[in-house]
């Protein structure tokens, strides 16, 4: 997956571990700037917390729009996880 394609879009994220995230995609990191050599997405989920994802650790993502309802956001998260 390309990662880079998703920063700047609203985004459900379903990690490998089964949790969901939804939030900005803030900032794309690429490989080469990782120490672990492994691109990365960083998103500000809802609250305002920062969440950076490794590509590895992301099992879907999806872009979603930024003037959708809580009740699509979450109608969303249930297809994707």
């Amino acid at each position: 997956m390309n990662l880079q394609n998703y920063e700047g879009n609203h985004v459900i994220i379903k990690s490998k571990s089964g949790k969901a995230f939804t939030g900005l995609a803030d900032f794309y990191s690429h490989a080469d700037d990782n120490a672990n050599g492994v691109a990365s997405l960083t998103i500000e989920t809802i609250d305002g917390a920062l969440v950076e994802f490794d590509e590895n650790e992301i099992s879907n993502i999806k872009i979603i729009s930024a003037d959708v309802s809580f009740a699509e956001v979450f109608a969303d998260i249930r297809n994707v996880v």
